[in-house]
Parts: C-alpha cells; structure tokens; sequence
C-alpha cells in the first residue's frame, strides 16, 4: 500500500471517530437531563433509618424513607462531617471544609458565610440548565454573598440560617438568667425565615422562635413562627414548587430541601 493510500485510510478513519464521537454526544444531548430533589435531614442519625436497621426497629418506623431505599442505592462506606456547617458545606462544594473555610457551626451575629468563589450543586447545575431552588436550613453564612442565591440558586424560600438551638437565645423562658446585654445582641442580629430570587431583594417572611406560636403574619407586618412549625412552612415550599415544576416537564430542575 502506497503512501497515498495510507493518508487516505488515516483520514478517512480520523473523520470516523470524529463523527462517532459527534454522534455520541449528539445523542446524549438528546436524552432528557434528569430531575434532581436533594433532601438533607438534621440530626439524624446512621441508625436511625429503616435502611440502616433503625426504623421499625427501634420504634420509629421510617416507611418513605425505605421505599426510596428500596428503589435506589444505599452507601454504607463514606466520610461525614462532625457537625452541621462543614458537613452542609461538604455536600455542597463536594470539597472537604478546610478548602472552603466553613470548618465551624455558624452563628448569628457572626458574618461571613460560603465564599463567593466556590462552585456548589446548585452553580454547576444551573450552567447545565437547570431550574434551582432552595428551602429549609441553609447554615452556611449570613453575608449577603454566601446566600442560596447568590451560591447558584435561582429561588429561595423559607430559608432559615442557622442551627434551630440559636432562634431560642434571645427567649427569656428559655434563658431568663441571661445577661440583658447579651439578650438584646441576640434579639439585632438573628435573622428570621428569608426568601428572595436571584438579584432581587431578600426579604424576612417571620422571626422564628422556641415558642408553640404559628403567627407568621401580625397586623399586617411579618409575625412569628416557632420551631415546632417551620418545617411545614418549607414543606409547603417544595411542594409549590414541585407542583409549579410538573408544569414545565421540559425544564430540568433541582431543589434543595
């Protein structure tokens, strides 16, 4: 076989691969981008799941949670954080703390947060065009930078920013011997149930407390909702947003609950 034959087979076998791998990817730009739900519970142990020989076992049956098992995959091999903000970050980030810096329980008062820089679950997706939304316990910071929606979140709702111990500082039946000064400190600078949209304002829904109070509105102005409350508040949330979502089946998305 003569040179020119040789470059003639080269390219013809170059453009071959070329247009497989063209067609691969054209095929996979075909296939319809996958809904993503992230839950993330607090407090919860690895036992405490049916999955994990907790559930039913030990007098708290967990039966949703053991159908998704059931229909998935369960991990019984990996790294977890020791407290709430590093492991919130981790999940976020997909980098250990350190790198970020969120190695600490954030607290009110406190500034700061998830640095403007990093990438998250939520930045990545919605490069890849994905609808994003968040509700329930951010804690990872108060600066308006760290924010679900400046983190690559299109929406939040009912957000809360800190562990649910910190909305009780401030509550004298659950601290009365606390020194007044550090009380009134505590009452400025905890943040309530935030919501807003990407390069809008944010905006307090309600304070949250330690009380058995579903107050969010008071003569017209934002009330308060106690902690034994919340969780349906942004249980209502995902579920809106849920519903507006089935509406546009063409729109991938990914919520944060």
């Amino acid at each position: 076989m003569n040179r020119r034959i040789m470059r003639g087979v080269g390219a013809f076998a170059a453009s071959t691969v070329l247009w497989c791998t063209a067609s691969s990817l054209q095929a996979q730009e075909a296939q319809p981008k996958p809904n993503i739900l992230f839950i993330v519970s607090d407090d919860t142990g690895y036992g405490d799941l049916g999955p994990y020989g907790g559930g039913e076992g030990r007098g708290m049956p967990t039966p949703n949670i053991d159908k998704l098992a059931d229909e998935g995959m369960t991990f019984f091999s990996f790294y977890a954080q020791p407290s709430c903000t590093p492991g919130r970050a981790a999940m976020q980030t997909g980098r250990i703390p350190n790198r970020s810096g969120m190695t600490t329980v954030a607290f009110q008062g406190q500034g700061g947060g998830l640095p403007a820089a990093e990438w998250t679950l939520a930045s990545v997706l919605k490069r890849g065009g994905y609808q994003t939304y968040f509700t329930g316990k951010w804690h990872l910071g108060e600066a308006d930078y760290a924010l679900p929606i400046a983190q690559g979140y299109d929406e939040m709702k009912y957000v809360g920013l800190y562990h649910l111990n910190a909305y009780t500082y401030a509550d004298p039946t659950w601290f009365p011997d606390m020194d007044p000064e550090l009380r009134a400190m505590f009452q400025k600078v905890t943040k309530g149930s935030l919501s807003g949209k990407t390069g809008g304002e944010v905006t307090e829904d309600f304070k949250i407390n330690g009380q058995y109070v579903d107050t969010p509105v008071i003569d017209g102005k934002p009330g308060v909702v106690g902690i034994p409350f919340f969780d349906g508040y942004v249980e209502k949330a995902a579920i809106e947003f849920l519903d507006a979502a089935a509406k546009k089946p063409d729109q991938p998305f990914f919520i944060n609950v």
